[in-house]
Formats: structure tokens, sequence, C-alpha cells
């Protein structure tokens, strides 16, 4: 465990790793529970899906290629950003579910949306640094997937408007 770039192959990575998740729980039993009565009064709709699991409408997944590219998929604060994503969920389009399909700011903007994200294994070399100032090439598998965003939709249950965050 002394290399970090080698560390998660030695069998006691994820002992120890299990020691300190197991120490910060018993941490956080001796914590009070969190006082929820100062959040935000917000609703997020669910429902049960076919198979019994739990959906919602209010959450939108879009790959990131269905994104128009006016939107800077860097700064999602952005107030641009946010305009179109309001245009585009929100509002008049409330209660459209968008599992998949394609939604559209008042620009004319398609923002495409999917209930997939699609994950494959994938190949490559790794350099590995080593004490002493040697390297050597290991080939690893790894599990990848495509770039997505999502966007949550909160019913604000006050008359009144109020920040969330």
């Amino acid at each position: 465990m002394a290399a970090t770039t080698t560390a998660i192959r030695d069998p006691v990575f994820f002992q120890w790793h299990k020691l300190i998740d197991d120490i910060y729980f018993t941490y956080q039993e001796t914590l009070p529970p969190y006082d929820f009565s100062k959040a935000p009064e917000v609703t997020i709709r669910k429902h049960i899906a076919q198979g019994g699991k739990a959906a919602s409408i209010d959450i939108v997944l879009s790959l990131e290629d269905q994104l128009p590219a006016s939107i800077d998929n860097h700064k999602f604060g952005s107030r641009p950003y946010n305009q179109k994503a309001a245009e585009a969920f929100g509002r008049t389009q409330w209660n459209n579910d968008f599992s998949k399909g394609t939604a559209y700011a008042q620009t004319g903007e398609a923002i495409g949306t999917t209930d997939i994200l699609f994950t494959e294994m994938k190949t490559r070399t790794i350099n590995l640094e080593q004490d002493g100032g040697t390297s050597a090439q290991e080939t690893v598998e790894y599990l990848s997937h495509d770039d997505f965003y999502y966007f949550i939709r909160l019913r604000n249950e006050r008359e009144t408007e109020q920040t969330v965050g």
C-alpha cells in the first residue's frame, strides 16, 4: 500500500478502508439526528414503476451529446443553463414525463432525454511508477459510461420564492 498508484491492488487496501469506514460510522452514531425542520419545503414526485422500482418524472436524464451546444456543460449554476432547463422541463411542461424523448427550450433548442445509461467494459494500458523511479505498464479492464447529466425538478410548496441548495 506504500505506492498510491498500485495500492488498490494490495489485499490489505480494502480491509484498511473497511476499518476506516467502521470508525467513521461509529463516530456518526454518536451525533444527534440531522434536523430537517429548516429544510426547504419542496416536493419531488415519485411513483412505483414496473417491477416495483421507485421512479420519478422529476429526475430527468440527458446524455451529454443530447444537450444543445449553447448550454455550457461545465457551468451548471449559470443563468442561461438554468433558464433553458426551466423552459424545457418546467412551467408549461411540468406534468410531462421526460424519461425518454425530447424537450424544447423557448429558443427551440432541443434537449434529448433518456431512461437508459450506457455502460461498457473497456481496456486500457496504464503506466505504474514504482519506488526507485522505475515504471511498468499494465493492461487493465474498467467499467466506463457515456457522459450524462440530470435535471431535478422541484415543486415549491411555499407561496414565496425560496433558495434550495
